[in-house]
């Protein structure tokens, strides 16, 4: 019988569809009792905590093999990839630079593309990683990043991206609200697009912010 799953913080599609049995993400997220979160959501990965996730019911599946004889069965199941952006204090692509990525305790020496970008597998439940580049060590929290189109969203877009300040987690929720911080920071991203300055996150700052940070 199908379930559904509510999302936690830290989880992602392709965590969620391994923890219920599935090899494939698709299975699951492309169930028709998941079209209205497909319809609110981009993909699967960047999930919302309190979304909830159609689990669908397994199907049964046969394949013929002659009695007598040995037979190779070959699962086809996801790939991921961990996948970041590096850029310098000027917002430029800090490509070529040597860095260390580890990924699941796997610490691999490597350095970026001529996007700035450094990559890695990792298994569907991966949960954490971390970059070291010059004398700095930046830890990553695979899938805490909120959807876009939550205050949430944009505002950890925007701390990535160096244009606000990360809270102070011992202060309250309330002593965490940065309106005026938040409205600067907002025009000073739109003034390096190019966008007009409202100082509110409108449909065309959401759609630079999403292009710059890359999701």
């Amino acid at each position: 019988m199908p379930v559904r799953h509510v999302v936690r913080q830290g989880e992602h599609g392709s965590a969620i569809a391994e923890k219920y049995g599935f090899a494939r993400l698709r299975t699951v997220w492309s169930d028709p009792a998941n079209a209205g979160l497909r319809e609110k959501r981009q993909t699967p990965d960047i999930l919302l905590p309190g979304d909830e996730v159609a689990i669908p019911d397994k199907a049964a599946r046969d394949e013929p093999a002659g009695t007598g004889q040995s037979h190779t069965f070959v699962l086809l199941a996801d790939q991921v990839r961990v996948r970041l952006r590096v850029r310098d204090l000027a917002g430029s692509p800090l490509a070529g630079h040597p860095c260390q990525f580890t990924v699941e305790d796997r610490p691999a020496i490597c350095s970026t593309d001529e996007n700035g970008v450094i990559d890695s597998p990792a298994s569907r439940s991966v949960a954490k990683a971390r970059l070291r580049i010059d004398d700095s060590d930046f830890d990553v929290d695979v899938g805490r990043l909120d959807p876009i189109e939550e205050d949430s969203g944009w505002q950890a877009r925007l701390i990535n991206l160096g244009y606000l300040e990360k809270p102070d987690p011992s202060l309250s929720a309330q002593a965490q609200i940065r309106t005026r911080e938040l409205q600067a920071a907002i025009e000073e991203f739109q003034c390096d697009q190019g966008l007009p300055l409202t100082g509110a996150m409108d449909d065309a700052t959401v759609s630079a912010l999403r292009d710059v940070h890359g999701c």
